[in-house]
């Protein structure tokens, strides 16, 4: 079995997070679950750890500062 690593939008509710490791440990039987802030793990694939997210969405976007490997304590929004 392999662990596995789930990128988290940081506006999903901690009963959906739930949800899907139940049926993670239950039904695939995986060993070893992670949640990981997408922001974060979008500076780490770069090698980076500090830097300015931005998540362009369909309608909105949201910049995000992250430093040494610290998600900012605000985000700013942009919606279109």
């Amino acid at each position: 079995m392999f662990a596995r690593i789930l990128f988290q939008n940081l506006e999903v509710s901690v009963r959906k997070s739930f949800t899907k490791v139940e049926v993670d440990y239950e039904v695939a039987q995986v060993p070893s679950i992670s949640f990981m802030p997408s922001h974060l793990l979008s500076l780490l694939s770069v090698g980076r750890v500090t830097g300015l997210v931005i998540d362009v969405g369909h309608t909105e976007s949201v910049v995000m500062p992250v430093c040494r490997l610290r998600l900012g304590l605000t985000a700013v929004d942009i919606l279109f």
